[in-house]
C-alpha cells in the first residue's frame, strides 16, 4: 500500500479502511472454521473446489473441501465448483494433486482413495453443454445449476428462462429426458421450458391453473408428443395408438385430443388423451380373454412419461411436494438412483465462525482473554513494544515530509528481525 509516486501514495487511514474492507469480504465469503477437513464424515453434499496450482484439471481431476481450500490451498488458484453431491475431499489422497500433503488431516487419509467421487467436466474448469472454460472475472452471462446432474448453465444456452423471481432452482433438459417422471403437467409447482429435442428453449409454460393453462399452452406438449414420439401404430378401431413397447412392463400411448385416461393391466401401462380430466378405468373385465387384474389407483401417476421434444423444468418453492410418487414413479427413483429429489437435501457446512465478522483488532483482543494470565501480561508488553517502536519509525517521515515506501517498511522489519537474532 505505499508508493514511491504521488499518484500511488495512500494515506494511514485510507490502508485501515481497506484492511476493514478486507476483513468484510473474507467474513462474507469465509464465514465457517477451517481447523478441520470433512474426509473424516464421508462421500456427502458439500461446496467444493479444485486447485489450479497443485495440478492440471485437464490431466488430474481433482476437489477438495472447504477447510482445505483454505488451510491447504490458500494462496493458490482455486476453481469453486459449488456443492456436489456424494463427494469426499480430494486433498492429501494418494495421486490427487500432485501428491501435495494435507495439513489437517495427513495421516488419515494415507493410503485411502475416493472411488465414489464422480468427476464430469467442471472439475477440468468447463461448464454447460458448450462445455466452455469459465472464468468469473470475465463471464457476463448468467448461470444456473442442475438440480439432478449439478453442472452449470449459461442462459442463453438455455433459451427462454421465466423472471427469476418466479423460480427457485432448475432442471436441465438433458436430465428430464434420461428421468421423465420428474416432469409433472398441469401442476403449478413447475414452470416447463418447451423445446425441439436438444434446441433451445422457445416456449414457456407458466402451469398456475387449469384455466390459465388452457388459454395458454393447451396444445403444446400434445404437439411435442407427437412429433417424436416413437412411430408403433396400434389400429383400435378409430383411436390413432402409438405403441411404445410389445410385452410386460411397457407403456402403451392413446392419443386422441386432449383427456387422460390411465389403464394398468398387469404391468401394462396404457393412457389415452381426450379431454381434459384424469380417468382411471378399473376391473378385471378391461382383458377378459387375458385374465389379468387391473391394478387400482394408476390414476395417481400424473408425470408425463411419454412427452417429446425437449424440456427444462423451472421449480417453484416446494416444488419437491409435486413430485409423482405412485409406486411406477417410486420405483423409477429408486431404479435411476435420484431419490434424493423426493426430500429436501442436507448439505455439509463447517461450524461457523464466530470470530469471522469481527475486526483484527478485535479478534485479537479476544485470543488475548483466552490465553493464560502470565502469556497474556508478555503479549501486551511485547505488543506495545513493537507499537511505540512503528511510531517512532513513522515519525521521522512526519517530520521530514518523506513519503514511506514498500521498500521503507521492508526495511525496518528486516533489522528489527536481525536485531533479535543477534541476542539469541
Amino acid at each position: 500500500m505505499f508508493a514511491s509516486n504521488e499518484e500511488d501514495t495512500v494515506t494511514a487511514v485510507e490502508i485501515l479502511e481497506q484492511q476493514l474492507e478486507l476483513e468484510r469480504e473474507a467474513h462474507e465469503i469465509l464465514p465457517g472454521k477451517f481447523e478441520a477437513c470433512s474426509f473424516s464424515i464421508g462421500y456427502v453434499r458439500q461446496p467444493v473446489y479444485a486447485c489450479r496450482t497443485c495440478a492440471s484439471p485437464d490431466k488430474d481431476p481433482s476437489g477438495m473441501c472447504y477447510s482445505c481450500s483454505i488451510a491447504c490451498h490458500g494462496d493458490h488458484d482455486l476453481l469453486e465448483l459449488f456443492v456436489k453431491r456424494d463427494f469426499r475431499c480430494d486433498c492429501g489422497v494418494q495421486g490427487k494433486f500432485n501428491g501435495a500433503a494435507c495439513k489437517l488431516e495427513s495421516r488419515l487419509k494415507e493410503g485411502e482413495a475416493n472411488g465414489e467421487n464422480n468427476y464430469d467436466h467442471n472439475f477440468y474448469g468447463r461448464f454447460c453443454w458448450c462445455d466452455q472454460n469459465y472464468d468469473p472475472d470475465t463471464e457476463e452471462t448468467t448461470m444456473f445449476q442442475c438440480v439432478i446432474c449439478q453442472d452449470w448453465f449459461h442462459d442463453n444456452c438455455i433459451g427462454q428462462i421465466p423472471p427469476q423471481d418466479d423460480f427457485d432452482e432448475f432442471i436441465c433438459r438433458t436430465c428430464t429426458a434420461k428421468h421423465p417422471f420428474v416432469i409433472i403437467p398441469r401442476n403449478p409447482h413447475f414452470i416447463l421450458g418447451l423445446s425441439k429435442s436438444s434446441e433451445n428453449i422457445t416456449r414457456i409454460i407458466h402451469q398456475d391453473s387449469k384455466e390459465k393453462e388452457k388459454k395458454r399452452d393447451a396444445s403444446e406438449l400434445e404437439d411435442l408428443e407427437k412429433e417424436d414420439a416413437k412411430k408403433g401404430k396400434l389400429d383400435e378401431g378409430a383411436a390413432d395408438v402409438d405403441v411404445v413397447g410389445e410385452a410386460a412392463d411397457v407403456d402403451v400411448v392413446v392419443e386422441a385430443a386432449d383427456v387422460g385416461v390411465v389403464v394398468k393391466v398387469a404391468d401394462v401401462d396404457v393412457v389415452a388423451k381426450t379431454a381434459d380430466v384424469d380417468l382411471v378405468v378399473e376391473g378385471a373385465d378391461v382383458d377378459e380373454a387375458a385374465d389379468v387384474d387391473v391394478v387400482v389407483g394408476a390414476a395417481e401417476c400424473r408425470a408425463e412419461y411419454a412427452i417429446g421434444g425437449g424440456v427444462g423444468l423451472f421449480l417453484k418453492e416446494g416444488w419437491r411436494t409435486g413430485l409423482c410418487r405412485c409406486s411406477k414413479c417410486a420405483k423409477s427413483f429408486a431404479d435411476n438412483h435420484v431419490e434424493f429429489l423426493l426430500q429436501e437435501e442436507k448439505t455439509y457446512e463447517p461450524e461457523e465462525d464466530e470470530d469471522a465478522g469481527m475486526s483484527l483488532h478485535d479478534g485479537g483482543l479476544k485470543q488475548l482473554q483466552r490465553m493464560d494470565r502470565v502469556q497474556a501480561l508478555e503479549g501486551l508488553t511485547a505488543y506495545n513494544k513493537m507499537a511505540e517502536q512503528v511510531k517512532s519509525f513513522l515519525q521521522t517521515f512526519k517530520d521530514s515530509g518523506r513519503t514511506v515506501t514498500k521498500e521503507d517498511v521492508t526495511k525496518f522489519f528486516e533489522d528489527k528481525l536481525n536485531e533479535r537474532n543477534s541476542r539469541k
